[in-house]
């Protein structure tokens, strides 16, 4: 897996690197459709929304945490959320039976090199998103958790 993310993130930077006159607005389109969508690309959503508030104002968003949406003790409020942005009527939804979080699973876990790989390449895109989104949604604090026998 480290070995794929790092390849992604190589093809990443030297696409940036070939086409150093790229506005942010554009490198969704140009590095990271061209390299490919693989593991790191489609996380790239700083980029993907600087494309997107091109055609549409932020308002038009409804950014949400997926953590949110599968956590059972937060997942009716997100719902009401999504229905109120979405001028839906109000549903009665069944409750979830666990937690399927990210990080309560220990095949969720990962080497922490990954981890760390990860981490210092989204630092710069993830702080843009959250300041886009109006929201820190704390990224680099899931995935590792007490569980993590990869630590090298």
């Amino acid at each position: 897996f480290e070995l794929i993310v790092r390849e992604e993130i190589r093809n990443f930077t030297r696409c940036r690197e070939f086409n150093p006159y790229l506005e942010d607005k554009d490198i969704a389109k140009k590095c990271l459709t061209s390299v490919g969508l693989g593991i790191v690309a489609p996380s790239m959503y700083a980029y993907f929304l600087d494309h997107w508030l091109q055609y549409f104002p932020l308002d038009s968003f409804l950014i949400l945490h997926f953590s949110d949406i599968i956590n059972p003790y937060t997942h009716p409020i997100v719902m009401k959320q999504v229905e109120e942005f979405a001028h839906i009527p109000p549903f009665d939804y069944p409750p979830l039976d666990e937690d399927l979080s990210v990080g309560n699973s220990e095949s969720n876990a990962m080497w922490a090199s990954t981890k760390n790989v990860l981490d210092e390449f989204f630092a710069g895109p993830n702080a843009r998103f959250y300041e886009q989104a109006g929201r820190d949604f704390k990224w680099e604090q899931e995935i590792i958790n007490d569980k993590d026998i990869y630590d090298e």
